[in-house]
């Protein structure tokens, strides 16, 4: 989850994290991925995946897969990192690449310019 020592004990011990899940959450889990990693079902606003080189829990495929079918989706592959990059040793320096690279990169792709009519 996280390379972090204290991380890792809060999230062991947080009652709200559990090894289950409804089937209803888990078949719409799995239709919306589907739909999504085959380019059936398109993200509304641009997206920004930052996924951890060394993440255990979602294989880096599936992020890799999902970039591929959707030019509005930009992948951010981090090495060392696990599932949770923002809660690791290093967040201070993934938070500062978020703000400071990627998330300019996105809002200038997002924003055009003004057209002024007399």
């Amino acid at each position: 989850l996280t390379d972090d020592p204290e991380q890792r004990r809060a999230y062991a011990s947080d009652p709200l994290v559990h090894q289950t899940m409804s089937i209803e959450l888990g078949i719409e889990l799995l239709r919306s991925g589907f739909e999504l990693c085959e380019g059936r079902l398109r993200p509304r606003v641009p997206c920004m995946i930052v996924h951890g080189r060394e993440d255990q829990l979602a294989d880096i495929e599936g992020s890799r897969q999902f970039c591929s079918f959707h030019r509005e989706a930009r992948l951010y592959e981090l090495d060392d990192a696990f599932h949770d990059p923002l809660n690791g040793q290093r967040a201070a320096l993934v938070f500062d690449f978020i703000i400071n690279h990627g998330l300019q990169r996105e809002l200038h792709a997002m924003v055009q310019p003004v057209r002024r009519v007399a």
